[in-house]
This record gives C-alpha cells, structure tokens and sequence, in this order.
C-alpha cells in the first residue's frame, strides 16, 4: 500500500473536502511518500514495515 503521510503539526491546514484534501497532501512540501508493508507468519507473529516509497 502507497500513502502519503503529513507531519503532524498540518492537521488544521487539511481542508475537509476529500478531494481538496488529496490534492493539499500530494502538492505539501512536506509530505513523505510511504509503502506500507504488513504480513503475518504462520505461528501468528504479525509484522509491520514501513519503508520511503520510489526507487531504491
């Protein structure tokens, strides 16, 4: 799963409106592009890592 994800301190600036919304994270310059990766072994250990999205 890609996402990108805003300090917190944006919070009040996020406009309601989902699509305005959209658009005011993906233009932020301080916005961080993530991949989020979750799985689970079979004896139930569940894992989480997220991890910068784009080329590495």
């Amino acid at each position: 799963m890609e996402r990108l994800v805003l300090p917190p301190g944006v919070d009040a600036e996020i406009p309601d409106d989902p699509a305005a919304a959209e658009e005011f994270a993906s233009n932020h310059p301080l916005r961080r592009e993530v991949r989020i990766v979750a799985g689970a072994t079979r004896a139930g250990c569940d894992v989480l890592c997220p991890a910068p999205a784009g080329p590495r």
